[in-house]
């Protein structure tokens, strides 16, 4: 479990992580990927002007032998697992998913080049055609839940050449997702839709050269990435089909529950509800991409990172929903179990989000066997040989979602 803490808590033996976070824009966090050897270490970090890290609980030889003090840093996190909200809803098989990925990953590429069509007018120095992208959005929130489910999971899919287009496009259908989660209507979908495709529009003002910068920004570069939202809500303005919600998530989707956003430094309820989601929904989707900067990290760590940022820089009720909606370890994740199996998750919404439903397809030597799902929640009762200890990167195992799909449907 991925954890936020103090640098003046860090421990020898803990190991620290990064979630996904761009070390150049975060100065007072340690992020690094290591266990701790050492005290001289640790005041190595705190006297280097670092006042917070990120710990993975499960790495490292500090929590090997003290269950105790695991169990109450880890407190937060699995409270808020166990915890139900009212009656949960019935959500479509893996299978019945996987069944109908052909048809996402259709509407998916038709969305795609549909909007990579209308935002080339703007280059081009055209009219942005609005009800164009009304359109691509209301087929998003039409969509049987299958599709909207699989097209989920294809956000995690994408292509790094196309990140500008398939980012936004992700943003939009994460947002939608979530929106339905919570019940919203056909006008609010339609807002979240929206402010998703064009949250980052303001960027094609911002020159390549920043953008793609693969090294530390300067003042003068950040300052200008930051005036992105700007740019986005005053280009946006120009078109009466553009509702003023839309314009203000847009201005608004980097902005913070606690304050230090940009580009007005709002906080608390001075910030729209939906600019929050938007946020969550951006935010989740960015780290887990491949940038010049950085590698993306695992669906998990995009999770922890939002999920420790409650009442920081999004309100807890909705990073709350949003997990609850999303999962601990989303579908699709490629987590290894302290047994040494590996396995595909297929379902989150089970007793537990720490213990969701897996398609156990590694043995413990890490060789192919046959297919079997298991509720880890069930099996957790009665060993924890069969709790999740990491979510695996795709650098780290043999098991690749991507492969799985495709020879699934091919069956």
């Amino acid at each position: 479990m991925i954890v936020k803490i103090s640098t003046t808590s860090l421990k020898p033996g803990m190991y620290v992580t990064n979630p996904g976070l761009n070390p150049h824009a975060n100065k007072g966090i340690f992020l690094a990927e290591s266990e701790i050897k050492d005290h001289n270490e640790i005041d190595a970090i705190v006297g280097g002007n670092f006042t917070v890290t990120f710990i993975d609980t499960e790495l490292g030889s500090y929590f090997a032998d003290k269950p105790q003090i695991k169990a109450e840093i880890e407190k937060l996190y699995t409270l808020f697992a166990e915890v139900k909200y009212g009656e949960e809803k019935k959500r479509a098989s893996f299978d019945v998913i996987i069944a109908g990925l052909g048809t996402a990953e259709q509407q998916y590429s038709r969305i795609l080049s549909q909007y990579k069509s209308a935002i080339s007018k703007i280059s081009n120095n055209n009219p942005l055609d609005i009800a164009a992208c009304e359109d691509l959005v209301r087929q998003l929130i039409d969509q049987h839940e299958s599709i909207s489910l699989a097209m989920t999971i294809l956000t995690q899919l994408k292509r790094f050449d196309d990140y500008s287009y398939t980012h936004s496009l992700n943003v939009s259908i994460l947002a939608t997702a979530f929106g339905k989660h919570l019940d919203l209507g056909s006008e609010e979908l339609m807002t979240l839709g929206m402010a998703g495709l064009f949250h980052d529009i303001g960027t094609i003002k911002i020159p390549d050269k920043i953008l793609r910068k693969p090294g530390k920004l300067t003042p003068g570069e950040m300052a200008e990435i930051q005036k992105h939202p700007v740019y986005g809500s005053d280009l946006l303005s120009r078109y009466s089909r553009i509702s003023a919600d839309v314009l203000k998530i847009v201005n608004e989707h980097h902005e913070k529950f606690m304050g230090g956003g940009y580009p007005k430094n709002k906080y608390g309820d001075k910030i729209n509800s939906k600019s929050y989601m938007v946020g969550i929904v951006d935010t989740y989707d960015s780290v887990r991409s491949d940038r010049v900067y950085r590698k993306g990290v695992n669906a998990h760590k995009a999770v922890s990172l939002i999920f420790n940022s409650r009442n920081i820089s999004y309100p807890a009720f909705l990073v709350d929903s949003f997990v609850k909606y999303i999962g601990v370890y989303p579908i699709g994740s490629i987590v290894e179990l302290k047994n040494g199996l590996k396995a595909i998750v297929v379902e989150q919404f089970s007793d537990s989000l720490l213990h969701p439903i897996v398609r156990v397809m590694l043995d413990e030597n890490n060789r192919y066997c046959e297919p079997a799902d298991v509720n880890l929640f069930d099996m957790s009762l009665r060993s924890d040989e069969y709790d999740i200890v990491r979510c695996l990167d795709k650098s780290e195992c043999r098991l690749r979602l991507k492969a799985y799909l495709n020879r699934t449907r091919r069956q």
